[in-house]
């Protein structure tokens, strides 16, 4: 549990160097507020102690959980430790808001704002800014 949205671009998972096999075959899944937006099947045994094993996606993917399983019967999953890669500044806002955040959005504000911004923006405004 990731305790937040973060727009996540690689995850690297590190297996035991005693019990290797134990991790073979696992299934990454990466979830949204209950509902699961990636997975990723590793097959075979990923390399031991001091390696990572790095699972890139192919784009970022906002998620608030990681979960690693094994299926089959009498497995048990053993692994060292899991690492997620996100993007800094947490959580982003699915598109432009009304009012002002600390999260950036994924579009650009189309409208003019109220206040000057703090730098030029990309293309001008219908309105001036006061």
């Amino acid at each position: 549990d990731l305790g937040n949205g973060y727009l996540i671009e690689s995850i690297a998972v590190w297996n035991r160097n005693a019990y290797s096999r134990r991790l073979k075959d696992f299934v990454l899944t990466i979830s949204r507020d209950g509902v699961d937006v990636y997975t990723y099947t590793y097959l075979g045994i990923p390399a031991g102690g001091g390696t990572a094993n790095e699972i890139k996606l192919s784009q970022p993917v906002t998620g608030d959980k990681v979960k690693i399983q094994i299926f089959g019967e009498e497995r048990i999953l053993s692994l060292a430790e899991v690492q997620v890669f996100a993007f800094c500044g947490s959580e982003i806002t699915p598109s432009p808001t009304s009012s002002p955040s600390i999260k950036p959005t994924a579009l650009p504000t189309v409208s003019p704002t109220a206040s000057p911004t703090a730098g030029p923006t990309a293309s001008p405004t219908a309105l001036p800014t006061v």
